[in-house]
Order: C-alpha cells, then structure tokens, then sequence
C-alpha cells in the first residue's frame, strides 16, 4: 500500500464519478492505494480505481431514491386505506409521501455515495517528478 497524492485534472470534470470523488473537491488529496510495483517517494504513478466502483454509486444514486418513493407510495396508498380517504385525497397521500419520501431518499443516497470507500491500485510508474513532495 503506498499513499499517493492525486490532483485533479481538466478531464475529472466529464467523470461520472466526479461529484463524489475527493480529488473534484480539493486541489489536491491523498488516496492510499495498493501498488504492486516498486516505487519511490515522488514517483509519478498512474492509478485505476475498482471499476465496481460506478456499479455501486449506480445502485445507490438510482435505487436508494426509487425505493424510498415506492415505500412512500405503498405507505400513503395504506395510510389513505386506513384514514378512509378515496379519491383525488387518496391520490394526494399517496403522491405526497411519494414524493416526501423521494427527497429523503436522495438526500440519503447522496450522503451513502459520498461515504463509499474509493479503493485504487497503481498501474505504471510513469516519468519522474522534479519535484519530490512525498
């Protein structure tokens, strides 16, 4: 394991990842990352991050969200049943803790992508750096 000291490019702009990645969020930052090759302090390396990675941001930004409405949906459809409502107030409970319960579910998914535990692994060791700030 080596720590590397990532900074941010013109090209983390178009990532998908961008908005949850460390390194968009300051000029520089610091991953630690396994590396199987022999490197030095103040190596330029190349690093690849866990291509499951997009897979597991995916199913949290997308299905976090989706769940949370469709319990919203259920839970108003059963609250709506229980209060006696029928109806365009039926239908506005259960679009109501639809939606409420929408919104809580990305600001949930939000909060659980940023957590995520970026894992990279170096690739190559690349030219050297002039300066040496590790």
């Amino acid at each position: 394991m080596v720590r590397v000291v990532v900074q941010s490019r013109e090209e983390c702009g178009s990532c998908s990842l961008a908005q949850f990645c460390a390194t968009t969020r300051e000029p520089s930052s610091t991953l630690t990352v396994v590396c199987p090759i022999d490197v030095s302090p103040g190596d330029r390396v190349e690093i690849s991050i866990d291509d499951s990675l997009i897979l597991k941001v995916s199913a949290i930004m997308y299905g976090v969200p989706l769940l949370a409405f469709l319990a919203g949906v259920f839970g108003g459809y059963g609250f709506s049943l229980l209060a006696g409502l029928y109806g365009g107030n039926a239908a506005a409970a259960q679009i109501g803790s639809g939606f409420l319960l929408l919104a809580l579910g990305v600001i949930v998914s939000r909060i659980m992508a940023r957590r995520l535990n970026v894992t990279g692994r170096v690739t190559r060791l690349m030219d050297k750096e002039v300066g040496r700030n590790l």
